[in-house]
C-alpha cells in the first residue's frame, strides 16, 4: 500500500472518529447489511483512551513513514508507545498451511491497560494494527473486487 493510500485511511478513521454522524459521499450506496451496521456502531463508541492511542499511533507512524531507515514499523511504534507509558506487546500469529487455507504469520501490537475509564479495576486488550487493509488484497483482484 503507498504511503498515499495509507495517510488517506488514516485520515478517514481519524475523521469517522471524530465526527458524531460519518459523511457518505452521495455516490456510496448506504449499507444495510448486519456486520457493516455493527462495524460502524464499533468504530462510534471509542472511548478516550481509544481515541489518544489512535491519534498516538497515526502521529508515530507518519514520522516513522518519514525517516530513512524505516525497519519494522510495527515494532518500532511498539517501543515508542512503551516510551509514552504504554504497556505495549509486539504479537504474532501464525498457521500452518492446510487444503483450504495457506500458512502464514501476522504482527499486531497489544496494549494492554489497566482499569477502565470509570475507575474500575477491569483490564482490557487494544489491538493496534497498521497494516490491516492489506490483508484483504488479492494478488489479482478483479474490477468488481476493486470497486
Amino acid at each position: 500500500m503507498s504511503s498515499l493510500e495509507e495517510e488517506r485511511l488514516i485520515q478517514m478513521v481519524h475523521d469517522f472518529i471524530e465526527s458524531e454522524t460519518p459523511a457518505i459521499p452521495a455516490s456510496t450506496p448506504l449499507c444495510q447489511d448486519y456486520t457493516c451496521l455493527t462495524l460502524e456502531e464499533i468504530l462510534g463508541n471509542s472511548t478516550d483512551t481509544e481515541k489518544e492511542i489512535l491519534d498516538k499511533a497515526m502521529k508515530y507512524v507518519r514520522e516513522i513513514g518519514s525517516e530513512k531507515s524505516r525497519g519494522s514499523v510495527k515494532k518500532r511504534l511498539m517501543m515508542r508507545l512503551r516510551m509514552d507509558g504504554c504497556d505495549a506487546f509486539l504479537c504474532r500469529s501464525s498457521w500452518i498451511a492446510t487444503l483450504d487455507c495457506p500458512g502464514g504469520d501476522y504482527e499486531y501490537i497489544v496494549i494492554m491497560k489497566e482499569g477502565d475509564e470509570n475507575g474500575g479495576a477491569s483490564s482490557s486488550k487494544l489491538i493496534v494494527d497498521v497494516d490491516f487493509k492489506a490483508q484483504f488484497e488479492l494478488a489479482r483482484p478483479t474490477s468488481a473486487y476493486k470497486k
